[in-house]
């Protein structure tokens, strides 16, 4: 899952880190649209899969916190000693600060935001990090000098911003003795959700204030039909692709591990809705390229596809979980 920041760092971690897998498939079932209507991104549509953004709450592989700015200056003055602290006693952090002053950002527009910092070398005297800044938009890792670390600190400290009104750095603590086992009550209870298009923020009211205004599961489909032409859509559409991209590598682990009662000619179908979902980015992009408005209703036309295969496929599995 790469479109958020905290998502995609997160999962790098869990990745290295094999016998998470079951939990990830217990989870990410449930997708959320919605129009935000306030603070960061006003106006603009919004996709998430939940446990959406800061999942590490829900995670039994980390321990977080989150620190202040005041308490950061408390702790250690020099943010540059403070970060290789961190990281020497075995923190992931990610950190609050202006992106354009990173000597590799062209545009010295400030651009607040939170950048996932894993290592650093100190000969080099560069920080490890990865953001979705650093090349148009693509999840990458880079090396950033303490100089720019520095000053990008410095300057987001005093702009007064911070990002959604959090702490300026939270740190993860991977758990080595944490354990979770694939749970088939809660993939069958999220799948039922999904169908109904249940909001998971009915569950989890803490995931989102504008709770009631949310469009969930098979409802997405048609929040994101209707909004085509939004600001923001690009990334919806990338992030139902990497729900669909998930789901198939649930299955399919599902199926080798014998959950499945029917056979793979079953959900053989389900790669063709990672093509389509795949096509309608691609056609999205196009749409952002051209201005062709043409594109918009072939866009939809895949959304209602993908919507209709999915649901059939859903409620099969549905009977054939066990």
């Amino acid at each position: 899952i790469t479109c958020h920041q905290s998502m995609a760092s997160l999962l790098s971690i869990l990745e290295c880190i094999p016998r998470t897998d079951e939990w990830m498939y217990s989870n990410f079932i449930i997708t959320e649209a919605f129009t935000y209507i306030g603070g960061y991104g006003v106006g603009s549509v919004e996709l998430v899969i939940d446990p959406s953004y800061d999942f590490s709450a829900f995670c039994p592989w980390f321990w977080k916190s989150e620190m202040s700015v005041e308490t950061i200056a408390m702790f250690e003055p020099d943010i540059i000693n403070f970060i290789m602290k961190c990281i020497d006693s075995g923190n992931y952090l990610l950190l609050f600060v202006d992106e354009s002053k990173f000597s590799s950002m062209p545009d010295k527009t400030a651009f607040f935001h939170d950048i996932f910092i894993y290592g650093y070398d100190l000969e080099e005297k560069i920080f490890l990090t990865a953001d979705f800044t650093f090349n148009h938009g693509k999840y990458q890792y880079e090396p950033v000098t303490f100089s720019d670390m520095k000053e990008a600190y410095a300057s987001a400290v005093s702009s007064g911003k911070n990002l959604n009104n959090e702490g300026f750095a939270k740190l993860w603590h991977v758990r080595s003795d944490a354990s979770y086992s694939l749970d088939i009550p809660l993939i069958k209870d999220s799948l039922k959700e999904y169908l109904d298009g249940y909001s998971y923020a009915n569950r989890f009211s803490r995931t989102y204030h504008q709770a009631p205004l949310n469009k969930a599961g098979v409802k997405v489909y048609d929040f994101l039909i209707e909004n085509l032409d939004k600001a923001g859509m690009r990334k919806c559409l990338h992030n139902l692709y990497d729900h669909k991209k998930l789901m198939l590598e649930r299955i399919q682990y599902l199926e080798a591990k014998g959950y499945l009662s029917s056979g793979k000619d079953t959900y053989g179908s389900y790669p063709d809705i990672v093509n389509k979902a795949v096509l309608a980015t691609n056609l999205y992009i196009k749409y952002g390229l051209t201005g062709k408005e043409t594109l918009l209703p072939k866009i939809a036309g895949i959304l209602s596809e993908i919507k209709e295969k999915e649901t059939e496929i859903f409620m099969q599995l549905l009977i054939d979980l066990k």
